[in-house]
């Protein structure tokens, strides 16, 4: 897996999926987010079974992968980063490496199998009479 990516727009979709994550889990899988490079996006995932969300952001896929990572300190990485900086990230081994222009970081993966799965909403529509 590797891809480029906006800081800004990856920090936003972290901000919104780390709340998921359970907190103390029974599993340790649960605080962790899956990251999906795919398609000419990245897909972050997280659930705490109870809740599942998946956030779509722009990206340079340059080798697809799926990859789970501990979402607070993911997250921690980006919080402060300025606006609208390159960022690379690459699976190498079995480590995350984050680079930015200022910056280079390493942090250990999972293995995204171990991650559940969130089910999919199908359309369907109804209505209820009041």
């Amino acid at each position: 897996m590797k891809f480029e990516c906006s800081s800004e727009k990856l920090k936003n979709a972290l901000i919104k999926a780390e709340r998921i994550t359970a907190k103390n889990p029974s599993l340790p899988i649960l605080d962790s987010l899956l990251l999906i490079a795919s398609n000419k996006v990245i897909r972050i995932r997280s659930t705490n079974l109870s809740l599942g969300i998946e956030i779509e952001i722009p990206a340079n896929i340059i080798k697809e992968g799926v990859v789970a990572v501990r979402g607070d300190i993911f997250s921690n990485i980006f919080s402060n980063l300025p606006k609208d900086e390159k960022i690379k990230i690459e699976l190498i081994n079995d480590n995350l490496s984050i680079n930015t222009t200022n910056s280079s970081t390493l942090i250990k993966s999972y293995p995204s199998d171990d991650f559940p799965t969130i089910p999919k909403i199908t359309e369907n529509s109804f209505n209820i009479e009041s």
